[in-house]
């Protein structure tokens, strides 16, 4: 490693690396440097080859300052954190074992976004100036802002149970950051006559062929049908069960326990009809259910 070179941002130092390339050229390290109780402290920021400048390096020396003029502790000061690798193993094994769909979409959106990113780093190395940059990088791939805010919720949720396992203690990074605006409004809706034609074509083509014979299976035509004419989403239809239908006040039930929500659904003509023909003997059974009278997952 070569000696340090000043940069034009005042604190900020760079180090070209001897077996380390970068586009071709040698990697550069940048360093900052400040005074803390009497001591000139010396913090490596990270390299070229990561996404570092002098500029973010510089951006992070006046974190150090502010930490020290509020009586903040320095990250070398603290007890050292785990990685967020280490972090994710522990809480993609709870996600898995509390939460819906079995923890799949946590699971892919940190093995997708966020793994190759972040594993190496503690907890504690971890700041909103990071995730400001997972953002910006995630944006300029197109990645929708939906996408975007789902992967810093799971980032807050995974230092949460971080803080609730006590094995971090200090502050949640992604408090400081704005959460990427997402339009959840629809462009387009169904017309009568498509929504007549996906319901006619869901009937005719509803035979799953096994290896011994063709069943009929008309069940992705009734969650459809329940679906088009009460607006229920998939969630509340898999979590239907006998009884939440009210024949005789023409009511639905429809519980979000992803949500916690509950809310309620007139029954038109022919869905009153489906459900009378789905409704199972124990008032506590799914009506949608699998092979084994479970919730099903997907159709």
């Amino acid at each position: 490693m070569a000696g340090r070179r000043v940069t034009k941002y005042p604190g900020v130092y760079e180090r070209e690396a001897l077996n380390k390339t970068f586009k071709g050229k040698p990697d550069v390290a940048f360093d900052i440097t400040f005074r803390f109780d009497g001591k000139k402290v010396w913090e490596k920021v990270g390299w070229l080859s990561e996404g570092y400048s002098a500029k973010l390096a510089a951006d992070v020396l006046a974190e150090r300052i502010r930490a020290k003029r509020h009586g903040d502790e320095l990250p070398q000061q603290k007890k050292k954190a785990i990685t967020f690798e280490k972090l994710a193993e522990k809480y993609l094994k709870w996600s898995s074992e509390n939460k819906s769909r079995e923890g799949i979409d946590d699971k892919s959106r940190y093995e997708n976004h966020l793994k190759s990113r972040f594993d190496d780093k503690r907890l504690d190395a971890i700041v909103p100036l990071d995730l400001e940059r997972l953002k910006s990088e995630m944006a300029k791939t197109k990645i929708s802002p939906k996408t975007i805010s789902h992967c810093l919720a799971l980032i807050r949720a995974m230092y949460n149970k971080a803080i609730e396992w006590n094995l971090y203690q200090g502050e949640n990074p992604v408090k400081k950051i704005k959460m990427p605006t997402v339009q959840n409004a629809r462009d387009r809706f169904f017309s009568m006559e498509e929504a007549e034609l996906l319901l006619k074509e869901l009937k005719r083509n509803h035979q799953i062929k096994t290896e011994y014979k063709e069943l009929k299976d008309p069940k992705l035509h009734d969650i459809s049908l329940l679906s088009l004419q009460t607006g229920a989403r998939a969630g509340e239809i898999f979590n239907l069960k006998g009884q939440d239908i009210d024949f005789e006040n023409e009511l639905i039930t429809l519980r979000d326990t992803k949500n916690t929500e509950t809310r309620y659904a007139p029954m038109t003509k022919d869905v009153k009809k489906m459900f009378k023909s789905r409704m199972p003997e124990d008032p506590g059974a799914y009506i949608f259910a699998d092979k084994y009278g479970e919730k099903i997952k997907e159709v």
